[in-house]
């Protein structure tokens, strides 16, 4: 599976990048695909990488107007649930 990435601000330039990595393992299920979140200052400024889940795939991540960020992705085993966090 491809990486995916998306990302977003609020009007005060702060924002957040997420992504999904996918890195090959030697047991089954051969790969594990884990979603990240990072901040991004309105000056540019990487924060860390967070690992939302080492069992997500597809995340994506929308601004609400109160400076929070909401991120959302499908569980990648079984039953694929849709998972949602939301924080700064």
């Amino acid at each position: 599976m491809p990486p995916a990435a998306g990302g977003t601000a609020h009007d005060d330039g702060d924002g957040m990048l997420v992504s999904q990595t996918t890195t090959a393992i030697s047991t089954p299920p051969y790969s594990v695909t884990k979603a990240t979140a990072r901040l991004i200052s309105r000056s540019g400024t990487f924060g860390s990488a967070k690992t939302l889940t080492t069992d997500g795939r597809v995340p994506q991540v929308a601004a609400r107007p109160t400076a929070v960020f909401t991120t959302t992705w499908q569980q990648e085993s079984y039953p694929y649930t849709i998972k949602a966090m939301t924080g700064p």
